[in-house]
Formats: C-alpha cells, sequence, structure tokens
C-alpha cells in the first residue's frame, strides 16, 4: 500500500508540474500570436504610409453604397477613371459621396487605395 500511495504522489506531482509547463507555454504561445499581430499592423500601416500621395486628373465612372447588416452601417465607393485609363474604385466619405456625380470631372488626390478629395 505504500508502494502505491509513493506512486499516486509522484504522479500527482507530475501532474502539477506538467500543468504549470502547460500553463507557461500557453501563455509564451499567446505574447508570440500578439507580437506577430502587432508587428504585421505596423508592417501595413508603415507600407500604407509610404505610399506617395498622387493628385491626377479623373473623371467619377460610378458610384455606389455598400450596406451591412450587422452593425448597421453604409460604405461609400466611387470608382475613378484617370487619365492613363486606369480605373480604380476608392472608399469615400459620406460627405464626398454626396458631393460627386457620376460624370464629374476633376483631380482626384490618394494616397495609395486612401482616397483624400475629389476638386472638380
Amino acid at each position: 500500500m505504500q508502494n502505491v500511495h509513493s506512486f499516486l504522489d509522484g504522479f500527482l506531482s507530475y501532474l502539477e508540474f506538467s500543468s504549470v509547463i502547460v500553463r507557461i507555454l500557453i501563455f509564451l504561445f499567446l505574447i508570440l500570436l500578439i507580437t506577430v499581430l502587432l508587428a504585421a499592423v505596423a508592417y501595413a500601416a508603415a507600407r500604407f504610409g509610404q505610399a506617395p500621395q498622387i493628385t491626377v486628373p479623373a473623371c467619377v465612372t460610378a458610384k455606389r453604397r455598400a450596406v451591412t447588416d450587422d452593425p448597421a452601417q453604409t460604405a461609400y465607393y466611387a470608382t475613378f477613371a484617370l487619365q492613363s485609363g486606369e480605373c480604380t474604385e476608392l472608399r469615400l466619405p459620406r460627405r464626398y459621396y454626396a458631393k460627386i456625380a457620376e460624370g464629374d470631372s476633376g483631380m482626384l488626390t490618394c494616397r495609395g487605395t486612401r482616397f483624400i478629395r475629389f476638386t472638380r
């Protein structure tokens, strides 16, 4: 009986030790995951910030709204035909969406895929 009791004590001690190790490993994994996510966000922000701000002649060829159900939000988009022949769709603030119409020509200012302004 002494051997069984000694074995159980040793086994329970092992379980407590391995439980601590598992908790430490989970904690380290979470720290690593958070670090990788923050690095990815920082990389994307730095890359986006490095895009040059350009102003080019453009014509509004289309407008659309995208409504999401949960939570209820509306995103506003406009498609611009650039002088180079390229077309690009950009997300706009609501105030700009209301002021432009299809067929409007003017100067489009953007930084990468981020809309800055459109002036007629």
